[in-house]
């Protein structure tokens, strides 16, 4: 998704309305280990000319799995994402601080620099998935997980695993303790 700064008319803008479907978006997100997308992406985005920058507003949204951090299994969920940067052309911010170091101001987290030339949507709503991602999901708060043992599922199965010992490390000072108290 790819749009040439040049062609934003400057009184109307551009308008951006699409789906993306189900294998352009798991492209998109190719190199996050296990995401995956489960529909279509809703794009609806305005880019329009705002005192000599472009403000790129809209939403997109999707429903993205990642495996539950203790059990593995799927975990479905839906994205809303609300969009509201400014794009900036790359030699702007060279000019800026070819010679000085300037600290970041809030509005600057704001900012997506392109090329002057191309401004790839694509790039940018990857960016902004990736900020909205729980990176460790939960099925359920209650997950059980995997049986260290065998590997199986707790929450559909219960395995015949013996009980695995508590071995902590402060087991030691455990013992230390009664033992004082013993004396």
């Amino acid at each position: 998704m790819r749009y040439l700064a040049s062609q934003i008319d400057p009184e109307q803008g551009l308008r951006v309305e699409k789906s993306l479907p189900v294998s352009d978006l798991n492209a998109l997100v190719r190199d996050v280990d296990d995401l995956e997308a489960l529909e279509p992406m809703s794009v609806d985005l305005a880019i329009k000319h705002h005192r000599g920058r472009l403000h790129l507003s809209g939403h997109i949204s999707t429903t993205l799995a990642l495996p539950c951090r203790r059990c593995l299994e799927p975990v479905p969920q839906a994205y809303p994402i609300e969009l509201n940067l400014w794009l900036l052309p790359e030699s702007t911010a060279m000019s800026a601080t070819a010679a000085t170091e300037l600290e970041l101001q809030e509005d600057d987290l704001d900012t997506v620099f392109f090329d002057g030339e191309n401004i790839d949507l694509s790039h940018i709503l990857k960016e902004c998935i990736l900020l909205e991602v729980d990176p460790y999901p939960l099925c359920a708060e209650s997950c059980a997980g995997l049986c260290p043992g065998c590997g199986s599922n707790r929450n559909h199965q219960t395995c015949q695993c013996p009980a695995q010992p508590d071995d902590s490390p402060w087991d030691a000072l455990k013992s230390l303790k009664s033992n004082r108290g013993a004396n």
